[in-house]
């Protein structure tokens, strides 16, 4: 996978957003008639859209998103949910490029 600074990016990309979409596959569908560029998360699946290419960005410090969990009062005891939630606050420890 080849790879792209954050601050290569940035000096050489001036955004100018003229569209917008909510759902991936509108996104994806953009992209691939040269309507412009995203931010595309690792899980969504670029496989319907064959001539689109996933870039690894690169930076000091990389980019990173933040993650909020919500649970119904009082299911954070159940032990899938309290199990999963302790799998995410060990790996939000972690520094974000890790």
């Amino acid at each position: 996978m080849n790879a792209v600074s954050t601050k290569s990016l940035t000096e050489q990309i001036r955004p100018r957003m003229v569209h917008r979409a909510d759902e991936w596959s509108a996104v994806l569908s953009l992209i691939s008639h040269g309507l412009g560029i995203c931010l595309v998360p690792r899980l969504v699946p670029l496989t319907t859209h064959a001539e689109l290419v996933r870039l690894c960005v690169t930076g000091d410090p990389p980019p990173f998103r933040r993650v909020l969990t919500c649970v119904r009062r009082g299911s954070g005891t159940q032990p899938t949910i309290s199990d999963g939630l302790a799998g995410l606050r060990a790996r939000a420890a972690l520094s974000p490029w890790a």
